[in-house]
């Protein structure tokens, strides 16, 4: 079955909307744990140029970079540790009864309704 192509852009619709769901993903979490409100974006020739600088740039930040390529695809860098903690998050939110439990459990908090323990050593 041959893919459906989009009217604008004769290209598969795989290759438009996927991407700018990852980017719209990103964006929001950009924003969300970083607390900034731009995204850096660069395109493959530039990051050939200087990938030193701009490796540099993603752990001294510790935000992620994007790295456009002329056929329209986007990659994505980040550093490591905010790749780790993106998939932890993913893996407990996986569950449909885990995501709740986690939802329920930071209302309560955030509503103060906590219980205070001594760790014990």
């Amino acid at each position: 079955m041959p893919k459906r192509k989009h009217k604008l852009y004769g290209t598969p619709y795989r290759t438009i909307f996927e991407p700018s769901i990852a980017l719209m993903y990103l964006l929001m979490y950009n924003y969300t744990y970083n607390k900034v409100n731009r995204m850096n974006v660069t395109t493959i020739s530039k990051f050939r140029k200087d990938s030193k600088k701009y490796f540099d740039q993603v752990i001294d930040d510790q935000d992620i970079l994007l790295i456009t390529r002329n056929d329209g695809q986007t990659i994505v860098a980040m550093p490591l540790e905010q790749y780790n903690s993106k998939k932890e998050t993913d893996y407990l939110l996986a569950s449909p009864a885990n995501a709740e439990r986690l939802r329920r459990s930071y209302s309560a908090a955030q509503s103060g309704n906590v219980v205070e323990h001594e760790l014990s050593e």
